[in-house]
């Protein structure tokens, strides 16, 4: 299957949302506001179905961190239920430009499911919007199967990575430097790791537009990500944001990519893993 971009634009979505192939998918989600059910019944892209990170995308927080990866079943169901099938381009998106919808991105296109997020997100749409409860649509047939361990590190798998391998943590560099902040029992980073914050991906947080390939480049070379074959692995608090930095690598020609799921919110929880401040 030839690799399709990442990101697409609101006037590429305008040109082509009424396509057979095409799933729109309305991924906002906020740590502390209304349900995504609210939000999205008050005004979507028209055509859009619901997901909801915390009962779709993943499993309840646990041991194995704040959102981790859901099963095999309840991730099919869930595409099914909103008509995604394995030939299905799913066009995601949020209203932080894409940290949300990457999590859907990445599950997907582990499987070699097409999906891209919409760049800009939710602000950026001038077309068609609906409201109000969606109707039912048909069901997808979305294979379900397990997910893909070479895209998907454990803690155990960080912890023994190779020296060839980035390690790159995606939170805020108070965060990552181990001032106090978040749900966390201890505070800093894992052993090894470089900072690129998610959201430094953004010129503003605002109309979230990226900034430009080069200075993203540019960004993530000054903290040694530059060999676009070298393996990655990327995490943030609890494996959500850290999508927004795999979905820019990608979008840069890198393809040995990996999410630490269960991210500091597993790794600081376990007094038996090192941490650095």
């Amino acid at each position: 299957m030839a690799a399709i971009d990442p990101f697409v634009t609101a006037d590429w979505l305008k040109a082509n949302r009424r396509n057979p192939d095409i799933v729109i998918v309305d991924c906002r989600w906020y740590l502390d506001g209304p349900a995504p059910s609210v939000v999205y019944d008050a005004g979507r892209i028209a055509g859009a179905v619901l997901v909801d990170l915390d009962t779709d995308l993943s499993a309840p927080p646990g041991k194995e961190g704040g959102h981790p990866l859901p099963t095999p079943a309840q991730f099919a169901a869930a595409m099914r239920r909103i008509g995604v099938s394995d030939d299905s381009h799913v066009i995601a998106y949020d209203d932080f430009g894409g940290v949300i919808a990457g999590r859907l991105w990445w599950l997907l296109d582990s499987f070699g499911v097409r999906c891209s997020v919409l760049a800009g997100g939710f602000q950026s749409w001038d077309g068609p919007v609906d409201a109000g409860p969606h109707p039912r649509c048909a069901p997808g047939t979305f294979t379900e199967r397990d997910f893909p361990k070479a895209r998907f590190a454990t803690a155990d798998d960080v912890a023994g990575r190779g020296r060839d391998v980035l390690l790159v943590d995606s939170r805020a560099p108070a965060r990552f430097k181990g001032e106090p902040g978040g749900d966390y029992p201890r505070y800093g980073h894992v052993p090894g790791a470089v900072n690129v914050y998610a959201y430094a991906n953004f010129v503003d947080q605002q109309d979230w537009a990226l900034h430009a390939d080069e200075t993203l480049q540019a960004q993530f070379a000054r903290a040694g990500v530059a060999a676009t074959d070298r393996p990655i692995i990327t995490y943030c608090g609890s494996g959500v944001s850290a999508c927004m930095n795999l979905l820019v690598l990608r979008k840069l020609g890198f393809e040995n990519l990996s999410l630490y799921t269960g991210s500091f919110s597993e790794w600081g929880a376990d007094y038996a893993r090192p941490i650095e401040v």
